[in-house]
């Protein structure tokens, strides 16, 4: 069974995943979803040129997951990717800066997420061919 097979059925077992759903219920999953719904939201408002009067929305939104992120996990990498006050930039320039900070977060929390849920999931069983026959 491969690795990734094992990480699907250990979140099944453990938190009864729903196949629709990307992440379990880890304490780190709803910062991971929250993020993936504001990166999206924000790439369609790039690809839809609306991105005018939602920069202080978006950096508002981006900085507040952060900081609940940090209060629960303290980690260099994720304090590296605190927004930075631009009083001066343009919604644009911010919404592309959330966008691409939103994006970087969400993985390294999905990478977390995959790492907890590995080191806790059990070793596959040797399954015979006799085993399958029904």
């Amino acid at each position: 069974m491969k690795r990734d097979d094992r990480i699907r059925r250990k979140f099944k077992m453990r938190f009864g995943h729903d196949e629709e759903r990307e992440l379990p219920r880890h304490p780190l999953a709803r910062y991971a979803r929250a993020l993936k719904l504001l990166r999206d939201d924000l790439q369609r408002s790039l690809y839809m040129e609306t991105a005018d009067g939602l920069g202080h929305y978006a950096a508002q939104t981006y900085s507040g997951i952060h900081e609940a992120i940090i209060a629960k996990f303290a980690d260099p990498f994720i304090v590296a990717l605190k927004l930075d006050n631009m009083p001066d930039a343009e919604d644009q320039q911010i919404v592309s800066l959330v966008n691409l900070l939103s994006g970087q977060l969400l993985t390294f929390i999905e990478a977390e997420i995959e790492d907890d849920l590995a080191d806790d999931a059990p070793e596959p069983e040797d399954v015979t061919e006799e085993d399958t026959d029904v």
